[in-house]
This record gives structure tokens, sequence and C-alpha cells, in this order.
């Protein structure tokens, strides 16, 4: 069956954000979905390289996650972001591009399956509320 990258990074996107939401801290998950929600923007704003950069230092395991998604489910062999580097203008605004929508995968599971955990409590309250009647 042939498939779109859509659907190939939608299904890694789903993987990864699964395990973070499987084994991660409350903290390290709300984090996590944050750090999806703008990343996206920051690749469209700053660009590729900077945003990866970015990523690097401040949420590794996201970088780790993003790559992974984007090379449709390859693991990182420490070569892409020296690929990325060395890249022709034309390619890398395609892979920019490519990027971007890799990132939107990974924020819409983040979204869907990562809660805030204020959106938490107030389901908690609610249902206890519920309860009560």
């Amino acid at each position: 069956m042939i498939r779109t990258r859509d659907q190939i990074w939608a299904e890694h996107a789903a993987t990864r954000v699964n395990q973070v939401n499987q084994g991660a801290s409350d903290p390290d998950k709300k984090k996590y979905r944050s750090f999806a929600q703008s990343f996206p923007t920051l690749i469209h704003t700053c660009g590729l390289m900077q945003a990866i950069a970015f990523a690097a230092k401040k949420n590794q395991g996201y970088l780790c996650d993003f790559i992974y998604v984007l090379k449709g489910g390859q693991q990182d062999d420490d070569n892409f972001l020296d690929a990325v580097y060395k890249m022709e203008l034309m390619k890398y605004v395609i892979k920019s591009r490519d990027a971007i929508q890799a990132a939107s995968w990974l924020k819409r599971y983040a979204e869907a399956l990562l809660p805030e955990p204020d959106d938490q409590d107030a389901d908690n309250a609610q249902t206890q509320g519920d309860d009560s009647q």
C-alpha cells in the first residue's frame, strides 16, 4: 500500500507522543507540549537550522522525536544536522517546508494526547461535581 508523507509523519508522531504520554512526568509532558506547540512557528520565523539549534539547547528529547518523524521513522545517525547545514538553497527550502509539516504533526498529537495539567484538574473537578448530584 502506498502512503503519503503526511500519513508516515502522522504515524511516527503519534508513536513518539504516546511514548512521552506513557513515560514522562506531568511537568515533562507540559514542557513537551508547550515546545511542540511553538516549534512549527519557530521554524517558519527563524529558519530550520536556527530552530534546530534552539531545540538542541532547550529540549533534546523533542528534537530527537522531531528528526525521527521528519526522517520517516529512521533514527538520527548524527548526519542529519550536518546534511541540513550543507544543503543547497532549494533543497533547504524544501526541507524547511517538510520540517514545518512534520513538526505540525507532533504539535497536533501533543495537543490531543498531552493535556495541560490544569485541564485534567478541571475535568476531574467537573466529574466529581457530576457524581455528587
